[in-house]
């Protein structure tokens, strides 16, 4: 028998001062390898959705449906989350 492909999955909540995201993470061999989920603001209304992955050299980042008085603070925030999975894994 052969066991291959092993990933983990963690769901993900953060918060800023100006939204809030939840979402779930797959992360496999120290890379994100999908990482999507909502983005809320601080009173629970829909701002929109995000999607990410990350290969060896290139990644893709998408925030799709978002008001466009938010679209600043929910690239921020997603930003700013995937440094944090990152840092928190790689411990």
């Amino acid at each position: 028998m052969e066991l291959t492909n092993k990933r983990e999955i963690y769901s993900v909540s953060n918060a800023d001062t100006n939204l809030k995201l939840t979402g779930e993470v797959t992360y496999s061999n120290g890379t994100i390898t999908n990482f999507s989920g909502s983005l809320s603001d601080l009173s629970d209304a829909y701002v929109g959705s995000f999607y990410y992955n990350e290969g060896e050299t290139n990644c893709n980042v998408n925030v799709s449906n978002c008001l466009k008085a938010q679209i600043d603070n929910a690239h921020a925030i997603v930003d700013t989350t995937i440094e944090q999975i990152k840092t928190q894994l790689t411990v």
